[in-house]
């Protein structure tokens, strides 16, 4: 099965809400699933940070990177999502480095899956 790793900001520019550019990388996640390919979304870690400062933990902030590079690693692609995002910047460089294609709309990516 084809692997999408979806790149984007988070973050992003001061001013912007965090929960909805997580909201809208979630549904780009679940528009490749439905199109037959496996989505990997970074932008659930968020949630988990949530629950963690609830639970009292520190959230990781800093910590993601290094994880995102290693799933990046085993996709056969990357989304990047329109925005601002100093990370999805280094993740599409990272990318291209071990020759990974990066791709720019979920069209693109979906009809990358089908040509594999």
């Amino acid at each position: 099965m084809f692997r999408v790793y979806i790149a984007g900001p988070i973050v992003g520019k001061p001013g912007d809400v965090v929960k909805d550019n997580v909201d809208r990388a979630l549904l780009v996640h679940y528009d490749l699933v439905k199109n037959g390919v496996a989505s990997y979304c970074p932008h659930a870690s968020w949630y988990a940070d949530e629950l963690a400062v609830i639970r009292g933990d520190t959230a990781l902030e800093n910590g993601y990177l290094d994880q995102d590079f290693a799933w990046i690693d085993v996709c056969d692609a990357v989304l990047r999502l329109d925005g601002d995002s100093e990370g999805a910047d280094k993740e599409v460089q990272f990318a291209e480095s071990k020759g990974i294609p990066v791709y720019y709309s979920i069209c693109a990516a979906v009809e990358a899956a089908k040509i594999i």
